[in-house]
């Protein structure tokens, strides 16, 4: 069976890099997009020899970049391949190869491909014999473009940096540097996290589903509109494909061929609301190069030949008895209850204070769970100098029901203890109690 799925994952690849040449993908775009300079016709002028050497693939890794640019690819240095070579990664000690002495590793040599028959049932093509290589630069998000993503998702400003405990500079790996803190906007439910990487939006007044039921057909053009509100669409071609648990992924083309990973991800729950988007834009691609490539009959050789899993990229396709829903006998005794305070009324809350500092100075925003602190300047600043502490607040709720008016608050010295205990709840619109052998407060 570990086989066949082996078989199944490498033929797949082989297929989709034969059609490759020979296939057109179901494509959208927002605006017409000029093809980038060379990317559909042969460089003559250029020889291998001119080209730049590109980055090495670590070993198991697809070599693919993320966030807003990439990381623009390594600079010089032996992890480069010189133009005319294959830029596969460098073999890791399996089998017969063994580049380090086995007797001195901690665990044994260890290749999924060993023994491993492969069938190829296509016709492999003799094109394409060359790819336009594109690279993305290294990018530093500033304030600015920061606050312009948030205008473009609809969320307010100013914008918040996380405060994190006292400790943590100080703990902080040396030589490492100080680390780029992500900005943040709230809007009611709605959360938005921009960072150097990407943009991820969440909402959490939608509770999400599992398992996931959602058609794609449907889906899409929800996902689809929701992109092009605030035009997350616009400037690029792009195919929309059908992601894990329901997702919606959205694949930028490339001189007509899709990237192998989506740039954004949009995930719904079964009532269709969107809970998160995840959006990893490639901005400023720059043109490297027309590289030669292997031919397709030249790979299947080398696979032939013998390859090893570290090498490569390949992927563990689950059985369709892997995929088959299980049904949990106890799914209806698992309960969870969160207390729900109404306007006026009185709450305590223990520990879990997060507190976010204006990107542009002003009184810190503290916030307790998922509900707003609202307090004097003064309080709320010496609550987000206690971030990382067992800090206890006491209030009362807001008109909104999302917002806690403080009365006071204060800092314990230790941690309370959980407390695990036996009995049974009942609710009181339930005739019956619901017996909870064990449950923890």
């Amino acid at each position: 069976m570990k086989n066949t799925i082996k078989r199944l994952s490498l033929l797949l690849a082989l297929v989709l890099l034969a059609l490759a040449a020979c296939t057109a993908a179901d494509t959208t775009t927002t605006d017409p997009v000029a093809e980038p300079t060379g990317s559909a016709t042969t460089n003559t002028d250029t020889t291998t020899a001119d080209l730049p050497p590109l980055p090495r693939l670590e070993a198991g890794n697809p070599g693919a970049g993320g966030g807003m640019g990439g990381g623009g690819g390594y600079e010089g240095g032996e992890s480069m391949a010189p133009a005319g070579e294959v830029a596969v990664a460098e073999p890791y000690p399996v089998d017969g190869d063994m580049a380090i002495d086995a007797g001195k590793m901690s665990f044994a040599p260890y290749d999924i491909f060993s023994g491993t028959q492969f069938v190829l049932n296509a016709t492999l093509p003799s094109e394409p014999t060359q790819a336009l290589v594109q690279r993305a630069p290294e990018y530093a998000l500033t304030a600015e473009e920061a606050n312009l993503w948030a205008q473009r998702f609809g969320f307010p400003t100013p914008l918040y940096q996380e405060v994190l405990p006292a400790d943590f500079y100080t703990s902080y790996p040396e030589g490492m540097g100080q680390p780029r803190m992500p900005y943040y906007s709230f809007n009611g439910t709605a959360q938005l996290n921009i960072s150097g990487y990407g943009v991820f939006y969440y909402d959490s007044g939608f509770v999400d589903t599992y398992p996931s039921l959602v058609d794609f057909a449907q889906s899409r053009p929800i996902a689809e509109t929701f992109l092009r509100e605030r035009g997350l669409l616009d400037g690029f071609e792009y195919v929309m494909e059908e992601g894990y648990n329901g997702d919606v992924t959205v694949k930028r083309l490339v001189a007509g061929q899709p990237l192998n990973y989506p740039e954004i991800y949009v995930h719904m729950n079964n009532n269709y609301e969107i809970i998160y988007v995840n959006y990893n834009p490639i901005m400023g691609l720059q043109e490297v190069g027309q590289y030669p490539l292997i031919t397709a009959q030249a790979a299947w050789e080398q696979l032939q030949a013998g390859i090893s899993g570290q090498n490569v990229p390949y992927e563990l396709l689950p059985t369709e008895e892997q995929l088959r829903p299980v049904e949990d006998p106890y799914a209806a005794q698992y309960k969870y209850w969160q207390r729900v305070y109404q306007a006026g009324e009185a709450m305590t809350g223990y520990n879990g204070i997060t507190a976010y500092q204006p990107a542009d100075g002003g009184a810190p925003l503290v916030r307790y769970n998922q509900m707003l602190i609202n307090a004097s300047p003064e309080d709320l600043t010496n609550l987000a100098a206690n971030v990382g502490k067992y800090v206890v607040v006491e209030g009362t709720m807001g008109e909104d029901g999302r917002t806690v008016n403080l009365t006071s608050w204060r800092v314990e010295e230790t941690y309370p203890e959980t407390l695990y205990l036996e009995g049974s709840v009942q609710a009181s619109d339930q005739p019956a109690p619901c017996s909870l052998p064990h449950w923890m407060a």
